[in-house]
């Protein structure tokens, strides 16, 4: 009787999130590594700066890998504002509205059944909408919440 740990769908399914792990990694890796450079550029106060190249990829993560894009999209911030030197309070503040940049782009793409290769003008104005618009407003209301509701900004 052969060993049911070492059965074929056993290593599909091992190999499968290997590799959805290692996209995660390298997905995390290259937000934190946009994001510390962006945080670190034109300050406008705590934890905020006027570009943070890592937002696009924060908001394209959701749309091309999914769940999996979103977990990074939530991840990668919290390195990226701790290496910039944003306290804990900061770090964890900012999880509901990057949870929220990295999810509302990836939703509306799969409820709207959008595609994500953009073709023509209604997918390139509905990346504009759900993309460009939404998501960082999202994410500035309730980041800035957050930094108010922590103490750090009055």
């Amino acid at each position: 009787m052969p060993d049911s740990r070492f059965s074929l769908a056993t290593i599909a399914s091992s190999s499968l999130l290997r590799r959805r792990l290692l996209t995660l990694l390298i997905l995390c890796v290259w937000g934190v590594l946009l994001g510390t450079l962006g945080t670190w550029s034109w300050k406008l106060g705590h934890g905020f700066s006027a570009i943070w190249p890592a937002l696009i990829v924060l908001i394209t993560r959701g749309i091309w890998f999914g769940g999996w894009g979103v977990l990074a999209a939530t991840l990668f911030p919290m390195a990226s504002n701790a290496m910039a030197g944003i306290g804990p309070l900061g770090v964890i503040g900012y999880l509901p509205a990057n949870l929220l940049q990295g999810l509302l782009p990836a939703w509306a793409f799969r409820h709207f059944h959008l595609d994500r290769a953009l073709p023509g003008r209604r997918g390139l104005l509905s990346f504009v909408l759900w993309g460009a618009i939404v998501p960082p407003t999202a994410g500035a209301l309730v980041g800035s919440a957050a930094v108010v509701l922590f103490g750090e900004a009055s």
